[in-house]
């Protein structure tokens, strides 16, 4: 993938992988700037309730303006893949800010100075950026 041009990004390099898809850094070729490019994988592109999902998934945090939540620069589709385009955010990766692990440290559910399950965590974000979003009128 890397190398690769998809619609007008060139991948530069591969930042992680998860559930949805896999993010690239990426530079958008029109603009001239960096960007983190996300693609629902290849083969999931058949599969219109993952693909809903994932426009969903760019429709909410773009309807979502907060300096900790990324922008949203578009959503695009070329022969191979859906794409989001999304602000890079440089620095440390979330699963490292939460708490879920430290560099060469795993969190151990037993210690008493672990931070608390992600599932806690999960869903008090979620229930912040829902009582955000009833506040702002957009649910």
């Amino acid at each position: 993938m890397l190398g690769r041009t998809l619609t007008h990004y060139e991948i530069l390099e591969k930042l992680g992988e998860g559930g949805m898809g896999v993010v690239y850094k990426a530079r958008d070729t029109r603009l001239n700037r960096l960007v983190a490019l996300k693609l629902l994988p290849p083969d999931t592109i058949a599969d219109d309730v993952r693909r809903a999902r994932f426009v969903q998934e760019a429709q909410t945090a773009s309807a979502l303006h907060h300096p900790n939540i990324v922008t949203i620069y578009e959503i695009d589709r070329d022969a191979s893949s859906d794409l989001i385009a999304m602000e890079l955010v440089s620095g440390r990766t979330l699963d490292i800010v939460i708490g879920l692990r430290q560099p060469g440290l795993w969190c151990n559910r037993r210690n008493a100075a672990a931070p608390a399950p992600f599932s806690d965590r999960l869903r008090q974000a979620t229930w912040a950026c829902r009582r955000r979003a009833l506040a702002a009128g957009r649910l």
